[in-house]
């Protein structure tokens, strides 16, 4: 679950990005952020996240009061969250399921564990057929699939 009360954040002071953003996002909702160049989608996942600080407000993730989190705790949100970036960021060589399992088996998850949530992802995101590919056969198949 996702909760922000009031968050606001600017660069230097200037005008803000963000300015007086709530929301609840439920367990399993489906939520499709949109918005014209410059909006601040892009400081939103930032600080959803923890890669940037925020100005004020607050923001629950799971839980996790993510304003509070410094570098050493960081890892407790980002154990719990996944980001997929517009370019993707996949490892080249490497297959779709091997993509999604990877940051499983860096925080040293079981290798049971990995492929159970490994498996269920993909099928949450309709790529169970395209696991064995690699990142680059998926882009000279269709791009589109993975946005």
């Amino acid at each position: 679950m996702i909760k922000v009360f009031n968050l606001y954040k600017s660069y230097g002071g200037i005008a803000p990005v963000l300015m007086d953003i709530s929301f609840d996002i439920q367990d399993g909702e489906f939520v499709l952020l949109t918005g014209q160049s410059g909006a601040g989608k892009t400081t939103l996942f930032k600080v959803l996240f923890g890669w940037e600080k925020i100005d004020r407000g607050q923001i629950l993730v799971g839980g996790i009061n993510v304003g509070k989190l410094n570098e050493k705790n960081l890892y407790q949100l980002r154990r719990k969250v996944g980001f997929v970036f517009q370019d993707y960021k996949l490892l080249a060589k490497k297959t779709v399921f091997e993509n999604v399992a990877f940051a499983q088996q860096i925080v040293g998850s079981n290798m049971k564990t990995v492929r159970t949530k490994t498996w269920n992802a993909l099928k949450n995101v309709g790529l169970v057929k395209k696991k064995i590919l690699t990142h680059l056969n998926c882009q000279a198949e269709s791009n589109s699939e993975f946005q």
